[in-house]
Parts: C-alpha cells; structure tokens; sequence
C-alpha cells in the first residue's frame, strides 16, 4: 500500500526563518511552537534546533515554548519567556503565534524589529493584520493544489496509478518585523 502526499516542507521552512534571524543580527532566538502531535509541528520545531545548531547558538531554554496555536497563546508565551529573561528575535511555529508576540511587545513598548525581530509561518494572510507587517515563511498551498489536480488528471487520463510524495519549499518572505540583513 503506497501512501500519496504533497506537503510543505515544514523542516527547511522553519530552518530558513532561523537562519534568516541569525543572519538579520539577532543574538538570542526563542522559539514558540504549536502543541500538538501532528507530524509538522515537530518538523518546524526540529528546523528550528538544527539551524541554531549548526550556527554555533544556544538555545535558551527558557524561551522554548510549545502552546495551542492561539494568537492569545503566543501573548502568553512571550509574556512568559519576558518575566524569565530576555531575547531579541522569535521564531513562531505560525503566523497567529506571532500575531500573540506582536501584541505583546506593541502593548509593552518593544521595539520590533530593532529590540525585537519576529518571524512567523504561514503567509496565508495573518501576517498583514499587524504592524509591522510580520516576516513570515508562505506556505505555497496554491502551487501544492495545483500539483495535486495535475497529478490527478494524469492519472484519469492514463488510467495508470503512480504513486506521488513531493515536497513543497515554502518561500522566506521578508515583512517589516525582522531588521536588514547585516551585509
């Protein structure tokens, strides 16, 4: 029984938002993940340990954070992480976490992006309902169906099942909430 999917790449994606924190400057990168069992939220969280890895950065351990993926959750985390310590650069597991830390770092008169750069996942939207406009990893779930559907028809057309497993790169999409490349 073969099984057939088309995802995102859920890894690199979150492995690029990490690297591209790293690369903007920032010195101390939380993480605010999803607490769920599904298969992608520990892909993006793994992305997130393995670039700041191979870049030589600690993880601060204290603002490694999983929680419903809730705007008001990613408020609470943040909050959390700030009452413990500081960091200057978060990278959330979605674009509605991030929407949480925005808020929060608006309402406590932080700086984004020069006290604190912010990166989401998503691209679907969310991103545009705050300012600045938040940088974010775009799933590119139009390019996902279209792949879907083309496959498909092929299979109509040809009568012949073949088994499909591809994975779409998302896209780095640079907003307003992360500082300028240092180059």
């Amino acid at each position: 029984n073969t099984t057939n999917w088309v995802d995102i790449n859920n890894y690199n994606g979150s492995y690029m938002a990490t690297k591209h924190m790293i690369e903007c400057g920032y010195k101390t990168i939380g993480y605010i993940g999803i607490d769920n069992r599904q298969r992608y939220t520990e892909q993006r969280h793994q992305g997130y340990l393995d670039c700041m890895k191979e870049y030589g950065m600690e993880v601060p351990k204290y603002a490694d954070k999983k929680v419903p993926n809730h705007e008001d959750d990613g408020y609470r985390a943040v909050e959390e992480i700030f009452k413990e310590n500081s960091v200057d650069g978060i990278v959330c597991a979605s674009d509605v976490l991030a929407l949480g830390v925005s808020r929060y770092a608006n309402e406590n008169n932080i700086e984004i992006p020069d006290k604190l750069g912010i990166i989401g996942f998503d691209g679907l939207g969310y991103e545009k309902l705050v300012t600045p406009v938040l940088s974010t990893i775009q799933q590119p779930v139009y390019e996902a169906g279209k792949y879907l559907a083309e496959r498909m028809i092929e299979v109509l057309k040809s009568g012949e099942y073949a088994q499909t497993q591809k994975f779409i790169e998302p896209i780095l999409k640079i907003n307003g909430s992360t500082k300028k490349i240092k180059g």
